[in-house]
């Protein structure tokens, strides 16, 4: 799922809408879903947490990004999905064949 809203997340799953990016007056742009159908998948075991700044206060290392806008810096799973720092947005969202998210990189929106 290239672009996904986070509807919600536990330690165990996480629950998204499609979505797309688009122009915006503020901060450039913005992302809105694509469909109302929610979805959910369990997070493999092992699965990679990336974003741009980092998902803890400690943890903030400078703004590192690929050449597609997504986090570099990498989190543990319960720092990105327990939501008491970060909050993901519009993040790539990468599958097994069994359908488990196996990496989560969420994007730099200034």
């Amino acid at each position: 799922m290239d672009v996904a809203l986070i509807r919600g997340m536990d330690a165990g799953s996480i629950t998204w809408a499609p979505a797309r990016i688009v122009r915006a007056e503020s901060n450039n742009t913005r992302a809105e879903a694509t469909a109302d159908q929610v979805r959910t998948a369990r997070i493999a075991p092992g699965a990679t947490f990336r974003t741009p700044l980092g998902c803890t206060p400690n943890a903030a290392e400078g703004l590192r990004l690929d050449g597609e806008g997504l986090g570099l810096v990498r989190c543990t799973a319960h720092d990105f999905t327990s939501g008491a720092y970060y909050l993901p947005y519009a993040p790539r969202l990468t599958f097994d064949a069994r359908g488990e998210i196996v990496e989560v990189a969420d994007r730099y929106h200034p």
